[in-house]
């Protein structure tokens, strides 16, 4: 029912837009919450759109969360972020592998471990993917660290949250929109 806030012929004019060149295989969404992320990525990828509310906070079902801020100090090299996302990744996969410990380094087994569940998620139309906050004047990952990422994971779908420029995604107020389905879950 809320794919149908979406703005389809913003959608249609948008959808080669949203993919980052300098980030191949991500896209940027300029919606104001999460829960914009969620609809919008369920209407590109022709799913449907789940929410849970956590803590007094509405967010999809489908985002994996990026790590906190302690993940820009993991140190300068791409390496350091790298393995500080893929501890953030394997740690939202505990929710379905029951608790394993997390590597400190991760190996080619535990990176085709994580990849392969990611690929199981897409093909099961449970499509996860990876938020990552940007804005016009920053971002906390570079090409280097994107990259290396996406040359361990392939199958890890970014998304880039620009609240910069949002746009007309919807057909209605995103921020009203919210509070009705934040309200629905209270």
């Amino acid at each position: 029912m809320v794919l149908l806030a979406v703005n389809s012929a913003w959608l249609e004019t948008n959808r080669e837009r949203l993919h980052l060149e300098e980030y191949p295989g991500a896209i940027e969404l300029p919606v104001k919450r999460d829960t914009g992320i969620e609809i919008i990525h369920a209407a590109l990828n022709r799913r449907q759109a789940r929410f849970n509310l956590q803590n007094a906070t509405l967010f999809g079902s489908h985002r994996m969360p990026a790590p906190d801020d302690k993940f820009l100090e993991s140190g300068i090299a791409a390496v350091n972020k790298v393995n500080e996302i893929k501890r953030s990744i394997f740690g939202y996969m505990n929710l379905y592998w029951g608790e394993k410990d997390i590597p400190d380094h991760f190996t080619r087994d535990d990176d085709e471990a994580l990849n392969a569940q990611l690929k199981w998620f897409h093909g099961h139309r449970q499509g996860k993917y990876l938020v990552i906050r940007r804005s016009d004047t920053s971002c906390p990952i570079d090409r280097d660290v994107y990259t290396a990422l996406l040359n361990d994971l392939p199958d890890l779908q970014v998304i880039f949250h620009n609240t910069d420029e949002p746009g007309d995604a919807f057909n209605v107020s995103e921020i009203t929109f919210y509070m009705y389905i934040e309200n629905f879950f209270r």
